[in-house]
């Protein structure tokens, strides 16, 4: 109506073009009539308009205040309606002003105010949302995202920057914008330490609105930010946005400082994880151990931030196969948590996670138990009974309960990891597959091979969909499928898929890893049902030396297949007539049994059903 003097017949902008308008300005008539006014007397194009409202410059809000006077006889913009509330609001208190700059850095939504507690005191904090509610400057947060925060409108929001960016010299005066990254950071360091994946989505938000304001940040305030960002999103699975932000950042940064020391070896270990997950363990173990050349040039040896690049530098010898390597780190970060106890509960309760599996890799099954119930207890004691921490724990417990022949238990304890993860991640997230091989391998256990194939095929398309057909995870969801395939009979199936993936477990983790053995072991077994037994004799054994070579208890497996397979032999020479090569099968069959039963009596409790199941085989071999 303005800009055609009421007539609705003819209109200057396309309606497409005028919504798009109306969405980006703020829904109220004096804003609306504004920029009516504005486009009608200028006609200059509205992107145009958009732009000169985002910058709030002098000469443009003057400009908008003549054209508003000579049409309406008002004068008063938002820009002068919202400055006159913050104007009175800052000068009810000192630290007001500051405050609202933070509060303007950040998105506009779901602002915590223990965010701002960091920053001010809680007093004052309390009494700056109390006035600014007071002046309609900010709203209470909804209470199912935070346990107390604040909502400002984006209008209002950047209006209080632009206001404030002059006001406070912001351009000429960097360590106030220092101070506020300062306390962003130490949040997101807190965030990323008690994995608090409830507050990560919307500190995505609100870092990246932070970055946004590139004009008024420092190469290292945004480098800083950009880092503890990548960490977030690592932890949210994003883990080619957190590369791409951790590498940038430590581009940028250098060691000018032991300050800028700690946060570079702090993004080199996080920046290792990622690899890790990535499934490049080699380069993850190579910028852990950068990490930790970082930390001794600066730091003391037991300092409170080495722990955790010993921690996960531990874990990625695990997963290159070095365990007794793996267990000593774990165990040298385990004393450094423990002695600054009081802050790290939660560190204490990880590194007993990876280590409990450390020494479930090792053979120790009741080691392993022990110290994952130990974990449990510090999450349940000191944290929520369903935080993420727990359902890791879950996990590694459930596959160490597989391993002592509990298989009820096994599957018990990681369907509970399943609800807790899914609370946290979407049912595609590359962490939910990985809880889907764990608990489908217990269902395979079990005998329930239709919710076992579920699990690997579901857990197979997430790792596809991430990560791509040919990578490590998706290969280790198809060998799990393999297994099932075997027990329903279908070997050529199961076959297939452990031929298709043996190059990329061999690649991925190397000839002489135990994961490789695991699935030549399997591979055997299958050319053994198909009474191939050269083929099976030759890839068993090949197995066997790794486990051997590895010194790992699940030898006994490749053991027990080597008897199954002599009795093979031994009928088929019977069937021959050849009681002599019949006999001295037979007798070799029932050496491996006995080798067998000799480890799994060390490393399983005695109601196992391992041992049950292994001298039950015993037993009718005796007599032959």
């Amino acid at each position: 109506k303005i800009m055609n003097n009421g007539n609705l017949d003819q209109f200057r902008y396309p309606p497409e073009m005028a919504k798009k308008l109306l969405n980006h300005i703020p829904p109220f008539p004096l804003d609306v009539s504004t920029a009516a006014y504005y486009l009608k007397v200028t006609n200059i194009p509205y992107e145009d308009y958009l732009k000169h409202l985002s910058e709030h410059k002098v000469d443009f809000d003057i400009l908008q205040k003549n054209i508003l006077k000579e049409a309406t006889q008002y004068n008063k913009t938002r820009y002068d309606i919202i400055t006159l509330s913050i104007k009175s609001l800052i000068n009810t208190h000192r630290d007001f002003d500051s405050i609202l700059l933070f509060v303007s850095l950040l998105g506009s939504q779901s602002i915590p105010s223990d965010l701002l507690n960091l920053y001010k005191d809680k007093l004052a904090v309390d009494n700056f949302i109390y006035e600014a509610k007071k002046y309609s400057l900010v709203t209470e947060a909804p209470s199912s995202h935070l346990t107390r925060g604040i909502a400002i409108h984006r209008s209002t929001q950047e209006i209080s920057l632009a206001y404030l960016t002059e006001k406070l010299n912001l351009s000429k005066n960097p360590q106030l914008l220092m101070k506020i990254s300062e306390v962003l950071e130490k949040y997101m360091t807190y965030t990323i330490h008690n994995e608090d994946l409830s507050k990560m989505p919307f500190l995505i938000n609100h870092c990246n609105i932070f970055l946004s304001h590139r004009y008024l940040l420092t190469d290292t305030i945004k480098s800083i930010i950009g880092i503890k960002l990548g960490c977030i999103y690592f932890y949210l699975g994003n883990y080619i946005k957190a590369k791409d932000l951790i590498e940038k950042g430590l581009t940028k940064l250098h060691a000018s400082s032991a300050y800028h020391c700690g946060i570079i070896a702090q993004a080199l270990v996080h920046l290792g994880m990622v690899y890790r997950e990535l499934g490049n363990y080699e380069k993850a173990r190579e910028l852990l151990e950068q990490s930790l050349i970082v930390y001794t040039k600066y730091f003391s040896k037991d300092d409170i931030q080495i722990a955790p690049a010993l921690e996960y530098l531990g874990i990625t010898y695990r997963s290159l196969g070095n365990y007794q390597k793996a267990k000593e780190l774990l165990e040298q970060s385990l004393v450094i948590y423990k002695k600054h106890l009081s802050n790290n509960q939660i560190s204490c309760a990880r590194a007993l996670v990876y280590l409990g599996n450390v020494y479930r890799d090792l053979g120790d099954y009741e080691k392993a138990k022990e110290l994952l119930e130990q974990s449990l207890i510090i999450y349940k004691t000191h944290f929520s009974n369903d935080h993420v921490g727990i359902g890791r724990a879950l996990v590694y417990l459930g596959n160490t309960h597989k391993e002592l022949g509990n298989a009820e238990e096994s599957k018990h304890c990681l369907e509970q990891s399943l609800m807790i993860f899914k609370k946290y991640y979407s049912d595609n997230h590359p962490k939910v597959a990985w809880v889907l091989v764990n608990l489908g391998d217990a269902y395979k256990e079990l005998g329930d091979y239709k919710k076992a194939k579920s699990c690997f095929k579901k857990s197979y398309k997430i790792y596809e969909n991430q990560f791509g057909k040919h990578h490590i995870k998706a290969a280790w969801s198809l060998v799990n499928l393999a297994g099932v395939y075997k027990k329903l009979g279908n070997y050529k199936k199961a076959k297939g898929l452990l031929e298709q993936n043996l190059t990329t477990y061999e690649k991925s983790f190397g000839k002489n890893h135990i994961e490789t053995a695991r699935l030549l072991r399997d591979l055997g077994e299958i050319f053994l049902l198909e009474r191939e037994l050269i083929t099976a004799e030759n890839l068993i054994t090949k197995s066997l030396k790794i486990f051997q070579e590895n010194k790992h208890p699940e030898s006994h497996t490749c053991l027990e297949s080597l008897s199954d397979l002599y009795l093979k032999k031994a009928l088929q020479s019977a069937k021959k007539g050849n009681t002599q090569q019949s006999q001295k099968f037979k007798q070799q069959s029932f050496t491996y049994l006995k080798q067998a039963l000799k480890i799994v009596l060390k490393t399983s409790p005695k109601n196992s059903s391992h041992i049950t199941r292994i001298q039950s085989k015993l037993k009718a071999l005796e007599p032959l």
